[in-house]
């Protein structure tokens, strides 16, 4: 099975009349393939209302007065990031606690009895669920390592978190790594675990004192919003398939 993928990863990108890829690291792998073209299209969401963070906290029996940062997805390799980083600052915010949704719970790692008090495990939510959970958080997670796999993706989870209008602490890699500092309340945080942990403290310390970064919904929406992906997925396919007929014709 194994050989059989790797096959078609290495020829069709050469078959295709023309490649669809979430970011460049993909986009530059199917051109050494000698694709005809590619195009680079990220994942994008679709625009609806989200519940406002009382409601959504207490549909999901999260405490009305904390701090939240959250973690969502079932990639969850550097969740322990995540409690690292609350473990350095914990003692500084009495309010400080971390929502998570997703991951098996043991993906955690080991958790000081002092953080695991902290934590708010919410197990496999549905899809409606989960923008409940991204609206009733104060700082969203998205940290990555700096591996190919992290690379060659684009999570979802990165619109989602960021159409809510709340904050979201992203490591700078992929092509995410690019977008992140497009959007004012997309916080950069580094390529390596050490300057997530950094960029953590000072996310937390200026959000708890009273720094809020300004949400643009509109431009976030005209940017990533599955609508405007789709006119470019259009205008891609009308273009290649236009190139063929002529190549044909």
């Amino acid at each position: 099975m194994r050989f059989a993928t790797r096959l078609l990863e290495d020829r069709l990108p050469r078959w295709a009349t023309h490649v669809i890829a979430v970011g460049d690291y993909l986009g530059e792998m199917a051109l050494k393939r000698a694709a005809a073209g590619v195009t680079i299209v990220p994942n994008g969401y679709w625009p609806a209302p989200f519940a406002d963070k009382t409601t959504a906290r207490s549909k999901l029996g999260l405490k009305s007065n904390a701090f939240y940062v959250g973690f969502m997805g079932r990639t969850s390799a550097e969740l322990p990031w995540c409690v690292d980083a609350m473990t350095a600052v914990a003692d500084q915010y009495p309010t400080l606690r971390l929502a998570v949704c997703g991951p098996p719970i043991e993906d955690l790692g080991v958790v000081p009895t002092a953080i695991g008090e902290r934590i708010d495990y919410l197990g496999r939510l549905s899809a409606a669920d989960t923008r409940d959970f991204a609206a009733a958080l104060d700082l969203g997670l998205l940290p990555l390592a700096d591996i190919p796999f992290n690379r060659s993706r684009f999570p979802i989870k990165f619109c989602e978190h960021l159409a809510t209008g709340n904050p979201l602490l992203c490591s700078e890699i992929g092509a995410i790594g690019r977008l992140v500092r497009e959007f004012d309340w997309a916080i950069p945080a580094g390529t390596t675990r050490d300057e997530w942990c950094r960029s953590f403290a000072l996310a937390v310390k200026q959000m708890v004192g009273g720094n809020r970064r300004q949400s643009d919904l509109v431009r976030f929406a005209e940017r990533m919003s599955w609508a405007g992906l789709a006119r470019q997925l259009e205008t891609a396919y009308r273009t290649s398939l236009g190139a063929s007929a002529k190549a044909t014709g």
